[in-house]
């Protein structure tokens, strides 16, 4: 049965919901700026440069498989760079998420270029590409996936 709601009654409840919800406000407060604190090393994992977790080797686009290793499909990642088949490149990351800045020249064999005959080369192309490690032997560069086919 219903009881008759007392006008102090009415004039304390106000007061009272009102502390109780400032001090559990004060606490989700403290929280989120400790869960913030404690994620803030984690959340520039996201934008990171991912290429350290890709191991160095020679990568051959999957439809092509690894009995391709050698031919047009093949990209030779040195650690830090992707270079496609006779071509040596210095990959830059940029600001954007997965994003890197291709420097190229031709390179091959005894002959293959030094990092400041790449950047000094007239000739040399320039090209942004997305890439994304997928684990440790498979990365996909502009929507391609390579896998891992050996050492370099």
């Amino acid at each position: 049965m219903l009881r008759p709601i007392l006008s102090r009654e009415v004039a304390l409840a106000p007061t009272h919901f009102d502390g109780v919800h400032r001090r559990k406000s004060h606490g989700r407060i403290n929280l989120c700026a400790s869960l913030c604190v404690i994620l803030l090393p984690f959340s520039g994992r996201a934008l990171a440069d991912d290429r350290d977790r890709l191991a160095p080797g020679l990568y051959v686009a999957a439809t092509v498989g690894c009995e391709g290793l050698g031919g047009g499909g093949t990209v030779d990642f040195d650690g830090k760079n992707f270079s496609p088949h006779y071509q040596a490149c210095l990959t830059q990351a940029l600001s954007q998420n997965a994003r890197y800045r291709q420097t190229c020249i031709e390179g091959q064999g005894a002959n293959y270029p030094t990092t400041a005959q790449i950047q000094r080369d007239p000739s040399k192309t320039m090209k942004d590409v997305t890439i994304a490690v997928l684990s440790r032997n498979t990365f996909s560069m502009n929507g391609v996936r390579y896998d891992y086919c050996g050492a370099r």
